[in-house]
């Protein structure tokens, strides 16, 4: 196979993007992409004697193929690209937020006001707790480090200064959340002029939508997270899972309408740094939790440690969560 050409450090050839397909092993015939391309799902190529590529192209033919065999529907998978921030026609979002004009103080205010008070979190932050039990955990060996796997050798290390600074920073993600809701619920209805929907202003409500995304996304990992050991804890967070991934695409315009209007009263909670921060925060907790629960269920001394009751305790207290270390370390040790 030639090797893949880049063009001007941006765009990729042809020849490329087919090849990174192939190594997904996916293949789209051309006469798909041209389609896509025409119905504006995909951005154009660029042509100057080649035929190039912006490169989110590869990740954004990708995830149209994924959401096709998800749901055969034009207009569902448009506003999915679009909503993971992927450039697509108007048509598939512009709609959605010029009928919001209409918009009244609704579920997306009363609702953002109900999920707020059910998210704020009860004693130790979730983080906290998952990530102490880890470190007790990996006390007898190391967790994932050592494999002889290079990205998993690599992940391991990237978890662990993340448990670290989750740890010594008190980041708590629920509370986030909760911040971000009450924002949207205490916004006045936002006004829906068409002058944000210009070429030079609709970057504000992009950003608008990729922070609350990100808010959201964060919130449903970390319901995950708890569901995995906590169950009683996840409940504070499944409006944020059910927002994440059931929300209508009408709802889901408004909460980005009164983000944005939010932002511009209050001043935005946090910038968007901190937010694909507290992301990845989220899913680097997932992903501890998930480690952990597979070794209490495989491990019956784990087990007998890590019981319901005492999951509970440290939860809630911080003897508990010293108790239910202890207790997991000198299992993991035997």
């Amino acid at each position: 196979m030639a090797l893949a050409r880049v063009l001007d450090d941006d765009l990729i050839s042809k020849e490329s993007f087919d090849a990174q397909l192939a190594e997904r092993g996916v293949e789209i015939p051309a006469f798909r992409m041209r389609n896509w391309r025409t119905r504006g799902l995909m951005p154009h190529s660029f042509r100057g004697g080649l035929a190039c590529y912006a490169p989110d192209s590869v990740a954004q033919a990708l995830e149209a193929e994924r959401l096709f065999r998800e749901k055969d529907d034009e207009s569902y998978v448009g506003w999915e690209l679009w909503w993971q921030g992927f450039s697509v026609g108007d048509d598939y979002w512009r709609p959605w937020f010029e009928e919001q004009g209409m918009l009244r103080n609704a579920f997306g205010r009363h609702g953002a006001s109900a999920a707020a008070s059910l998210a704020m979190s009860k004693g130790h932050n979730l983080e906290t707790v998952i990530w102490r039990l880890r470190e007790a955990m990996g006390a007898g060996k190391p967790a994932l480090k050592g494999t002889g796997h290079a990205s998993l050798d690599r992940l391991a290390e990237l978890q662990g200064s993340d448990g670290e600074r989750i740890i010594r920073e008190g980041v708590d993600i629920s509370r986030c959340y909760a911040e971000a809701m009450t924002a949207i619920a205490n916004t006045e209805k936002p006004n829906v002029s068409s002058l944000l929907f210009k070429r030079d202003n609709r970057h504000v409500l992009f950003q608008a939508r990729d922070d609350l995304r990100g808010i959201l996304e964060a919130g449903a990992a970390l319901h995950d997270a708890a569901r995995l050991l906590l169950p009683r804890r996840a409940l504070r967070l499944r409006s944020a899972k059910l927002l994440s991934e059931r929300a209508s695409r009408s709802l889901k315009a408004e909460l980005v309408l009164r983000y944005n209007q939010a932002a511009e009263d209050f001043g935005p909670r946090l910038n968007s740094e901190e937010i694909v921060n507290l992301r990845a925060d989220a899913f680097a907790t997932l992903s501890a939790a998930t480690e952990i629960r597979r070794e209490i269920d495989t491990n019956p001394a784990l087990a007998a440690a890590a019981t319901p009751k005492r999951l509970r305790e440290a939860a809630a207290t911080r003897p508990g969560l010293d108790t239910l270390c202890d207790a997991v370390q000198a299992a993991a040790r035997r």
